[in-house]
């Protein structure tokens, strides 16, 4: 079956998700949804800023969408985004092959930064 994309309404429901693990100290799984959260958000500010859907950043996952992202924007339509992603420190340690970790793997000091940047980035979409 194919799925519609909705990357605004993909990261609201990440962000929704992970708040609701977080709030029951299941840190793992509440920075794993902040992480998409933050990836759907910027997804979507790319393609609001002409980013193809096709484009490799639109597809890959941190840390390597930070990279692709910055190299795609150029418009100042982008600056919000060029800000959120310019600190080398926006979303690092995240990786999508946490969900493989074991448990206690994030702890809360973690889980909450990246509930801040995907709050962030969420906070970009028009």
């Amino acid at each position: 079956m194919a799925y519609l994309t909705n990357m605004r309404a993909a990261g609201q429901r990440h962000y929704a998700d992970g708040v609701k693990l977080f709030d029951e100290h299941r840190f793992d799984n509440a920075g794993y949804h902040f992480g998409f959260a933050a990836e759907c958000a910027v997804k979507q500010r790319l393609l609001e800023c002409g980013v193809a859907q096709q484009d490799d950043a639109v597809w890959t996952h941190w840390p390597r969408l930070r990279a692709l992202a910055l190299l795609a924007i150029s418009s100042r339509s982008a600056a919000d985004l060029r800000t959120l992603l310019s600190p080398t420190g926006y979303m690092s340690e995240w990786d999508v092959t946490m969900r493989y970790a074991g448990n206690a793997a994030v702890d809360e000091t973690r889980a909450q930064r990246w509930k801040d940047q995907a709050n962030q980035a969420l906070g970009l979409l028009l």
